[in-house]
């Protein structure tokens, strides 16, 4: 998988490529983590999935990635997630994130699209 990391004025987009793998999810989400007092000014994270192929649960990373987000809803409370995709393996592994953020009572607000377009006039009507 390749994965391109853009940091926006207002957040951070990530567009990825190829098989995705539990493991390289959560070797990405690391930059989140590497980001330190950026994270605190971001508005949202946006992962742009359009282009995957394939996903392949590999680890227990898919947890642990939800895991890690929960442990950084406490540097920014107000994050927005927004993933885009069109298949249904990956509405599973999205769905089951969210579902993970909302059992720990996450503070962030998710949305999910089809479409890149749609992704940005939500995130451009959310940011305040």
């Amino acid at each position: 998988m390749s994965h391109e990391t853009v940091w926006e004025a207002n957040g951070v987009y990530w567009k990825l490529e190829g098989e995705l793998t539990s493991s390289e999810l959560f070797e990405f989400s690391q930059e989140l983590v590497a980001g330190g007092s950026t994270l605190k000014r971001l508005k949202y994270f946006l992962v742009d999935c359009l282009a995957v192929d394939k996903y392949t649960d590999d680890s227990d990373d898919a947890e642990l990635t939800a895991v890690q987000s929960d442990g950084l809803t406490r540097y920014n409370k107000r994050l927005l997630g927004v993933f885009v995709y069109d298949t249904p393996v990956l509405e599973a592994l999205v769905k089951g994130y969210i579902a993970n953020m909302e059992a720990k009572e996450s503070p962030w607000q998710f949305a999910t699209f089809d479409n890149l377009e749609d992704a940005r006039n939500w995130i451009e009507s959310m940011t305040y």
